[in-house]
């Protein structure tokens, strides 16, 4: 898959001996990830983290839930989802990304390690594949084992001399407690390594008259959440389209509803995230002060540190849009049994995206189809791409 060209540009780079003998440690797999082993070369292993039943309660899966698709009774409503096939509170779709998302760090050779080296080493997603069997519930015990992280080159040597890589960043299988295995994800980045000059960038503040949020605000009003309604997969169509689901224009609180939804990040103080060895920290070229990577989502002075116009969607944001689509058009009874993403283009706090979709294709016999979908921005770029394969009720 490639990246967008505008992220091909980059500031003419020479590797010193004492680099590229560090990236050539990093490729023989001599060196792996800052924080342990286990990192691409490293022992073959899978790393076993086990969750306890207060990670799975009623209260914290609501809480994703009203955070993610907060419009869907289905997952924040006890009292609603025991009359449903369910027979009770289900996880939200992808709510599984809070056991899965903990991973190591880009392996990275010392000294180029990202903006506060002077390098580039800000990771790209390529892709996201997420595959499920069933829905959580409250109560449960889960395993949770991370497969050991692989690291491979996709330049040639006679290229324009620039490191790029594909790195599987985590690929880990969610187990219960008889041992099946209920989820599986897998998540690929693009890095590279290149000297890196974060220079100043227009900012990136979208203008919208009354009559443009009147307009968003009418998709969204109209929005079909198909609930109770079963929609029988002998119903479905290939060509069928989904009503469109829109979210924004986005704020900074939209950023923070996120980021404490997910549960994915401890949110720990800044003091305690600084004694940590590798803690995740931008310097502030002015101020010298360290900040956490994450705010760059959060604020526009860490975004522009690390060379960006504004403050970033985190990837989960766009994602969320496009699960709430699924959701809508499913019914209770539909179950989304694979979801693959890719984003196509940056999107940043302000932006507003808008989310359609249609049928691919539809096996009756086993009961599945797959949709195609979409998210544009305001300007109308299309800024992701994702397959769905939903599991629907049959009339028999």
């Amino acid at each position: 898959m490639m990246v967008p060209e505008k992220y091909e540009i980059f500031y003419p780079n020479v590797y010193t001996p004492e680099e590229q003998a560090a990236i050539d440690r990093m490729l023989s797999g001599k060196q792996g990830p800052p924080g342990g082993p286990g990192g691409p070369g490293g022992p073959p292993m899978m790393k076993e983290q086990v969750y306890q039943k207060e990670k799975l309660n009623e209260v914290v899966m609501r809480m994703y839930a009203e955070r993610i698709i907060p419009e869907n009774p289905l997952y924040n409503d006890p009292e609603y989802a025991k009359n449903t096939r369910w027979g009770g509170l289900i996880s939200a779709p992808l709510y599984q990304e809070c056991f899965t998302l903990t991973t190591w760090n880009a392996p990275l050779p010392e000294g180029l390690g990202g903006p506060s080296h002077g390098y580039a080493g800000v990771p790209f997603m390529l892709v996201e594949e997420w595959e499920f069997t069933r829905p959580i519930r409250p109560g449960e015990f889960l395993r949770a084992y991370r497969h050991r992280p692989t690291l491979t080159k996709d330049n040639s040597d006679d290229s324009d001399g620039i490191c790029r890589f594909t790195f599987m960043s985590h690929d880990v299988d969610l187990i219960d407690e008889a041992g099946d295995v209920i989820a599986r994800s897998r998540c690929y980045l693009r890095m590279w390594l290149s000297h890196f000059k974060a220079e100043p960038k227009a900012p990136h503040d979208p203008v919208y008259t009354k009559e443009r949020l009147a307009e968003i605000q009418r998709i969204y009003e109209n929005e079909e959440i198909r609930g109770a309604v079963p929609r029988f997969i002998e119903d479905v169509q290939a060509g069928d389209s989904l009503t469109p689901a829109v979210l924004g224009p986005t704020t900074v609180w939209d950023m923070v509803v996120m980021t404490v939804g997910r549960q994915d990040q401890k949110l720990l103080p800044m003091q305690e995230l600084r004694s940590q060895p590798n803690g995740p920290s931008v310097p502030d070229p002015v101020t010298g002060v360290p900040k956490c990577f994450m705010e760059c989502h959060l604020a526009n002075d860490t975004a522009h540190t690390l060379g960006l116009p504004n403050a970033i969607h985190a990837g989960a944001v766009d994602r969320s849009l496009l699960v709430r689509i699924v959701s809508n058009w499913m019914g209770d009874d539909g179950f989304i049994t694979s979801f693959h993403w890719r984003p196509l283009w940056d999107t940043y706090v302000g932006d507003t995206l808008f989310a359609s979709g249609a049928v691919e294709s539809v096996d009756v016999e086993r009961g599945e189809c797959l949709l195609s979908l979409e998210l544009h921005n305001q300007d109308g770029e299309q800024t992701a791409a994702a397959q769905v394969r939903v599991r629907l009720p049959k009339r028999d």
